[in-house]
């Protein structure tokens, strides 16, 4: 495994571990004792996305299994990704999903 791969490797590791959707690229390259812009770059070049992609994607699939179980409520949702306000969640919401919580909330027990 190169050196590149070994560092996308563990910052993707550190992420799973410490989902929150308000990672900033600072503090992973504190925990993975790494320069930010190294990290950025290595990262898009191994996965072909943005460190912020890939944590919305992994903060989409947690949403989506707890939608799918129906026991949260949004902000309770919002607080697990770790939002600091219910707003910041919802505008999240609507920034990735490109539809309302509520919405959202509705396809996916219309799916479930």
């Amino acid at each position: 495994m190169t050196e590149r791969r070994a560092l996308v490797k563990e910052t993707m590791d550190y992420i799973d571990s410490n989902l929150k959707a308000t990672l900033s690229i600072k503090r992973i390259a504190a925990e993975v004792k790494s320069d930010p812009a190294d990290i950025d770059r290595a990262f898009r070049q191994v996965t072909g996305k943005t460190i912020k992609r890939y944590i919305d994607e992994k903060c989409k699939e947690k949403l989506d299994k707890w939608l799918m179980a129906g026991t949260y409520k949004g902000y309770e949702i919002g607080a697990q990704l770790g939002f600091g306000s219910d707003q910041a969640f919802y505008r999240w919401v609507k920034r990735v999903y490109n539809i309302s919580f509520r919405k959202l909330k509705r396809l996916q027990s219309a799916d479930g």
